[in-house]
């Protein structure tokens, strides 16, 4: 649209030039004619300035052109004796009149030209503030934009450090979420391992509590043969009842240390069990908790420290307590050994009674 008006504008300007530059043109004829009538009259005087002074512009040759209009209106009207220049005279009078008339056209097309070139300028002037005004809004945007831009970069790379952060921390986390779940795999085979020993050990108290359960029905059959041998012979029965008395008080006390370590025993299996429990309910603590060990990391190695800790020292106890069971079975078969060699001592006594 500019570039339209402003192709407009110079064709209006160079046809306005062309057309100031065919006044002038007119205008000059209008003078040389009129140096031709000076010329051959010689009656005229010659106007304010002279007529061979080229005219400084389009008025002047206007107002010349006028003046030597009225003065040969002046010379026509005078009357001449010569008859032969009377008729070049109103030929060229006639000349003038059309000149003038063109110069009056000529005028008027200059007056509107100017006009519209005078609407053209304010046009012009409107569209050069219009578009400096447009220019500027435009660039306080692009400095807005600019200035957003910059501060849109930076948010950028603060949120890229705090997601290399995050995406490191979130590393870290996994990274001690396995160990964390390598641990918990450990104590579970240790704690499997465990229960399995406590049974096998438990297996073998039954078969020991069996075992002295009927060494303590023979004892009896055999304390009641005595009974029987002892009526028989007193005095050989008084030393037996004697004996037998300390023997019957020696199973008494190894049956009730024995009773004791299988109750003490059987605690430890309930221990075992309610650990074995406490196992499954940190287990299914644990997996509801890793759904938030994101947020509540330190918290549960902590957690799970502590618990490791006791689970090691009650693990430590059990053990200790296992080889006291085993000391105590292996004091057990040595007093079976004992009470198989005070039977025997029992039925040599008999055979020598």
């Amino acid at each position: 649209m500019d570039d339209s008006e402003s192709g407009g504008t110079i064709g209006r300007k160079k046809g306005k030039k062309a057309r100031k530059g065919t006044g002038r043109k007119q205008t000059e004829e209008i003078s040389k004619s009129q140096l031709e009538l000076q010329n051959e009259n010689h009656e005229v005087e010659e106007p304010e300035g002279g007529l061979n002074t080229p005219p400084q512009s389009l008025e002047e040759g206007t107002e010349r052109s006028i003046a030597v209009i009225h003065s040969k209106d002046v010379d026509i009207s005078t009357p001449h004796s010569a008859s032969d220049t009377g008729t070049d005279k109103y030929a060229e009078k006639d000349r003038v009149f059309q000149l003038e008339a063109q110069l009056a056209q000529a005028l008027a097309e200059n007056a509107q030209l100017d006009d519209k070139y005078k609407g053209l300028l304010g046009r012009v002037a409107s569209i050069r503030t219009t578009l400096t005004d447009r220019l500027n809004k435009d660039a306080e945007e692009l400095q807005q934009t600019k200035g957003m831009v910059e501060t849109l970069e930076e948010q950028n790379r603060v949120l890229l450090g705090e997601k290399g952060t995050m995406e490191a921390i979130l590393k870290q986390t996994i990274s001690e979420k396995k160990i964390l779940a390598q641990e918990v795999q450990d104590l579970r085979q240790r704690f499997s391992v465990s229960q399995q020993n406590w049974s096998k050990e438990r297996e073998e108290a039954d078969i020991v509590h069996r075992r002295l359960t009927e060494e303590l029905e023979n004892t009896r059959k055999a304390g009641q043969d005595w009974e029987v041998l002892a009526m028989e012979e007193s005095s050989v029965r008084r030393a037996l009842e004697e004996r037998a008395s300390d023997i019957e008080e020696q199973f008494l006390s190894q049956k009730v240390l024995l009773e004791k370590e299988i109750f003490i025993k059987n605690q430890q299996v309930a221990k075992i069990s309610d650990l074995q429990m406490a196992l499954h309910d940190i287990q299914k603590t644990r997996k509801e908790e890793l759904r938030e060990i994101v947020e509540s990391t330190q918290s549960q190695i902590e957690a799970l420290v502590s618990e490791k800790t006791s689970l090691r020292d009650e693990l430590s106890a059990a053990e200790t307590r296992s080889n006291h069971l085993s000391e105590e079975i292996q004091r057990m078969s040595h007093l079976e050994s004992e009470v198989k060699e005070k039977t025997l001592l029992i039925g040599k006594l008999r055979h020598q009674g």
